[in-house]
């Protein structure tokens, strides 16, 4: 009788043991970063990457994306501010301001500029996933 009480104990222990366990759980992928698609850009136009900034804040980028065929893949800026970090991607929802850029590779700087405009006005676009806009609605900026 001890001998069937001692193996239903370890049983029991066994079988809660199992239950308890969690099998390895491989982790999350890692979040997909928003992209911007953007129609209809004339192929005499040369765009290097995209920036995302706050519409209180238009002169940081909050996210920067590099143009890969009129798409750019949207990821938070390296510590030094002008290049994208990949592993940092963006992904948050909110209302941001587009502004597309021309720039010189080598030093990153803005060559021309172009930012998302309604009716001759900047304006902010919602990002809660992927966006697409038209070309026509980008209106070239002057740089200092």
């Amino acid at each position: 009788m001890k001998k069937r009480i001692f193996f239903g104990i370890v049983a029991i222990i066994a079988a809660f043991s199992i239950i308890g366990c969690k099998e390895d759980e491989e982790d999350p992928p890692p979040p997909e970063p928003f992209k911007l698609t953007v129609t209809g850009i004339p192929s005499s136009i040369d765009i290097t990457g995209a920036s995302l900034m706050a519409p209180t804040n238009p002169n940081i980028p909050i996210a920067i994306g590099i143009n890969s065929n009129g798409t750019f893949t949207f990821y938070g800026p390296n510590e030094t501010g002008r290049f994208p970090d990949s592993n940092k991607p963006f992904n948050t929802n909110g209302s941001y301001l587009v502004a597309l850029a021309k720039a010189n590779i080598q030093t990153f700087q803005e060559e021309k500029v172009w930012l998302y405009t309604q009716n001759s006005q900047p304006s902010p676009v919602e990002f809660s996933g992927n966006v697409t806009l038209e070309w026509k609605d980008f209106a070239e900026q002057q740089l200092p």
